[in-house]
């Protein structure tokens, strides 16, 4: 097991036994980790589930993530498009994906649309159920679970990573009508939508393709 290895997996344990989950520190570590190794997205969330929390101190680890944004903005701007040569369709600039601005704006424009897809279910309220989301782990087989509506009996936990768990289960009792249930704290809307559009754009017999 390599140093990376150790670290993510410490991290894990962290999350999972609710160890300084409000403290800023281990968001900012955790997030400049992900970015000297280049998973720049992975690092994105961490920020974002930080400040969800409201991780004290919450001004510097909004500082912290603005920093971030900051250093991605510029390595874009000073080498990415202009190695790529990318112009716009209408002769413009091209995008900064990095930019506060730019995502603000694209979430901004998006929302409206995830909500209408079949699926997605966001939700401010605390779960009222008897069972413990986060004790969901595989022997928590036929615990029933209501979402959006539908009753979800879970078969069990089919993943889980440093946002959510992954659930194999059936909906409203019909065995034949298998789904993945993801849940996911804080949610993360702009996920959703691009798995959906991937869903809508890559044919069936092209996405073995995709590994």
């Amino acid at each position: 097991m390599d140093s990376s290895s150790d670290h993510e997996s410490i991290y894990r344990e962290i999350e999972q036994n609710k160890i300084c989950l409000f403290n800023s520190l281990l968001y900012e570590t955790y997030a400049l980790f992900l970015e000297a190794k280049g998973r720049l997205i992975d690092a994105f969330l961490i920020y974002h589930l930080g400040i969800s929390r409201n991780a004290e101190p919450l001004g510097r680890l909004k500082k912290a993530q603005v920093l971030f944004l900051e250093r991605m903005s510029e390595k874009v701007t000073a080498g990415s498009l202009q190695k790529m040569d990318i112009v716009s369709e209408n002769g413009g600039a091209c995008v900064n994906p990095w930019l506060i601005s730019t995502i603000k704006n694209l979430l901004q424009k998006k929302n409206p649309e995830i909500l209408k897809y079949e699926g997605y279910h966001p939700s401010k309220k605390a779960y009222s159920g008897k069972v413990a989301l986060s004790t969901l782990q595989k022997s928590a087989r036929n615990k029933t679970i209501d979402i959006g509506g539908y009753s979800y009996q879970i078969k069990g936990c089919a993943g889980q990573g440093g946002f959510a768990q992954v659930f194999k289960a059936c909906c409203d009792g019909n065995p034949d009508e298998v789904v993945a249930l993801k849940i996911q704290k804080p949610a993360f809307p702009w996920e959703f939508y691009i798995y959906r559009q991937l869903d809508m754009r890559i044919p069936g017999k092209e996405r073995l393709s995709f590994g």
